[in-house]
């Protein structure tokens, strides 16, 4: 909801309202404080029994803290007339290890006055599916099957708790300083505050979730702190806000793992480890934090795949979906705590390896990973020989309807608007496909590995002809949602193909088909570029695949389109995608938004249920700039390449401490009557190399 307040930090992540409560009667709207996917609050409200509150401001947003202050309509207290802003009441909050908040009230009236405060607090410790209402239709609710405990009470603290099905113990500690006057068992505290006028008086209220695995100690903690320093300054309003709050969003996703940071994916839906989420993130973050691309790359190694598992589409070499610890996932009543259902993770997880060790020239880590690399390859190569023409299919597994990034179950369809039979083989699949053999052909030649580097390329020219081969469509001049099961080409216009812009893999040729289709009206809506054409059956704007803006995807076509040469267009895409940022809360995008078309000064629509925070859309500020600037290493440790191409009323961006390789330095580059200009501050390190690559705007093929 518009006013709604989330704050996160190491995993574990609260959602409020306007007034920084959690409404009991309100909890299918997602509010609670969570943590380990379960739901450790699903009430805490505050609130003066005889003093009506309202908003007077809020602090600008962070992701671990907020702060909010309150004062009184007119009212009559204790038999006497308030006059209204007599009592201004300060409510902070700070998200860390554990959740606290700290409550101020002064009085400001001429009067000594007796308040009440109250806070109410409980818990049903909901795991998130069954937030999200995914009760696998059993009735009663799970916590009737669980074992509730009895509340733990001291004269300062109340320990709610129950023990779940998996034989865990969930518990929150809630503790008050100063003591209340009285605590009871159901979570409501209440204190009696006599305060003169001009006083105040401070109550902090600290809450802490706890997880015992039959018995255990707790499962520690342990707090990421962002460590690069990356900072990036421009002279265009819109960029500047979006990079803020993209950063801060997306320190407040990432989790410390004993391999490293990892994001989670979105709140407050996916508040875990996703494989494709996070690689992309990772990719995309890479200018700023390349310690998360570390930290994804090792964690999703230490569970790849090992076996062939259908329920959860686990194979040999597999790199994984989705890793939950609810205790749904870990009862096997949802099929995602070990979780293998895509078919791109694995091909993601090799480019995001290559291109991190292209900017960092970690051959360290390239070496370490390189047995996980080597598995995901010979997954392919089994994957593909059992494919249509060896294209790398998939039949939906795993509880998903689709094994792509539009993994809902009716994203996929034929021109009739019905769903397509699998097997199904996948454009943007098959791009992935053709990049990670490219990626690794460069990393075998880094290696100094011939025979390896050579088969690498061969592979990745077979791609390249069987991808045009299968999906291109020469009466439309454009490419094909999917092939399905039948050997049929889905015909409907989507923004699938356009992610093979990214990856190369879309001959030059055709390119300029592609760009000039996704520009048209029907797909680009204006604030960015609708995943299905508002000219096909079983067009949704508020769907989830079929018709909506995917803040991601338009951000990774737009990349290609600047691979390709089309700066223009990709210019274009990405300046509406800040416009769009800017209406939303905080000017950060979310997941997705409606693909309803601008129509100014109306706002882009929001989708109800849309994650707020989502880890890929966080990231895409860094790599606007990237884009913007044409930034790419030259192989390994060879330089660094930059062909800047920016929009209107952007003439100015600085990167400062940039890393690439052993090199750190300042970047700048600007705009004006004569052209672009960029200045390099050496640091420290090695002296890099820098070529200036600056591109010809390439052609548009009208169809």
């Amino acid at each position: 909801m518009e006013g709604d307040r989330i704050l996160a930090r190491n995993g574990a992540f609260l959602v409020s309202n306007e007034h920084g409560d959690i409404p009991k009667q309100k909890n299918q709207e997602g509010y609670g404080f969570y943590f380990r996917d379960t739901r450790f609050l699903d009430e805490l409200v505050f609130f003066l029994p005889d003093v009506p509150l309202q908003v007077l401001s809020r602090s600008e947003w962070e992701t671990d803290r907020d702060c909010l202050y309150f004062t009184n309509r007119r009212t009559r207290i204790g038999g006497k007339e308030l006059p209204a802003q007599s009592v201004l009441v300060k409510r902070e909050r700070l998200l860390s290890l554990d959740f606290e908040e700290r409550i101020v009230i002064e009085n400001h009236s001429p009067c000594e006055m007796a308040i009440t405060c109250v806070w109410e607090a409980g818990s049903s410790f909901s795991d998130i599916f069954e937030v999200r209402g995914m009760l696998s239709g059993r009735k009663p609710s799970r916590q009737v099957r669980g074992t509730k405990l009895n509340p733990e009470l001291t004269r300062n603290s109340i320990t709610l708790g129950r023990v779940g099905m998996d034989g865990c113990t969930r518990s929150t500690l809630i503790s008050f300083d100063p003591a209340p006057e009285s605590l009871a068992e159901e979570g409501t505290a209440v204190y009696e505050i006599l305060l003169p006028s001009g006083g105040s008086a401070s109550i902090r209220v600290r809450i802490t979730p706890m997880v015992r695995e039959r018995s255990l100690s707790p499962v520690p903690r342990v707090p990421y702190n962002v460590r690069g320093g990356v900072r990036f300054f421009t002279d265009h309003p819109l960029l500047s806000q979006a990079l803020k709050s993209g950063i801060e969003g997306l320190k407040g996703l990432l989790m410390e793992e004993p391999q490293g940071p990892i994001p989670q994916a979105g709140l407050p839906w996916f508040g875990c480890p996703f494989g494709r989420d996070s690689l992309l993130t990772a990719y995309q973050a890479l200018v700023w934090e390349p310690e998360i691309a570390e930290g994804v790359l090792r964690y999703l190694a230490s569970h790849q795949g090992m076996r062939d598992d259908p329920r959860t589409g686990e194979g040999p070499g597999k790199i994984p979906h989705e890793l939950r610890d609810g205790e749904m996932a870990r009862t096997g009543e949802v099929p995602f705590r070990r979780n293998y259902a895509t078919v791109d993770a694995s091909l993601l997880f090799l480019v995001l390896l290559a291109e991190y060790v292209g900017w960092t020239g970690n051959e360290g880590l390239l070496l370490e990973l390189l047995p996980c690399a080597e598995r995901i390859l010979a997954w392919i190569q089994d994957s593909t020989a059992a494919g249509k023409d060896r294209l790398l299919e998939y039949v939906p597994t795993g509880g998903l309807g689709n094994l792509g990034w539009k993994d809902s179950a009716d994203s996929i369809i034929g021109r009739d608007g019905t769903p397509a039979p699998p097997p199904i083989a996948l454009p943007e699949v098959q791009g992935y496909l053709h990049d990670a053999f490219v990626r690794m052909a460069g990393l075998y030649r880094f290696m100094k590995k011939p025979e390896k580097e050579q088969e690498m390329k061969i592979r990745a020219e077979q791609v390249e002809a069987r991808f045009d081969e299968t999906f291109w469509l020469e009466d439309l001049r454009f490419y094909a949602l999917a092939r399905d099961g039948r050997g049929r080409r889905c015909r409907p216009i989507a923004t699938n193909c356009g992610h093979g812009l990214w990856s190369g893999v879309i001959p030059r040729a055709r390119a300029g088909h592609v760009v000039h289709r996704l520009m048209q009206p029907d797909i680009f809506s204006g604030w960015g570029l609708r995943c299905l054409s508002s000219g096909e059956k079983g067009y949704h704007p508020f769907s989830y695949h079929k018709g909506s803006v995917w803040p991601h995807d338009t951000m990774l076509i737009a990349a290609g389109m600047k691979r390709y040469g089309f700066s223009n267009a990709a210019s274009l895409l990405i300046e509406s995608l800040l416009q769009a940022s800017a209406r939303f809360p905080q000017g950060q995008l979310p997941e997705l938004f409606a693909g309803i078309q601008r129509a100014d000064p109306d706002p882009p629509v929001p989708i109800l249920r849309a994650c707020r925070l989502q880890a890929w859309s966080l990231a895409i500020p860094v790599f606007m700039v990237q884009t913007l600037l044409g930034l790419a290493p030259r192989g390994i440790g060879e330089g660094l390449r930059i062909a800047p191409h920016f929009f209107p009323g952007l003439s100015r961006v600085r990167i400062e401490n940039l890393r690439v390789g052993k090199s750190r330095f300042h970047l700048e580059v600007t705009l004006d009557r004569s052209g672009y200009h960029w200045f390099k501050e050496h640091l420290d390190g090695d002296d890099l190399e820098i070529e200036w690559a600056q591109q010809r705007e390439a052609t548009l093929r009208r169809s």
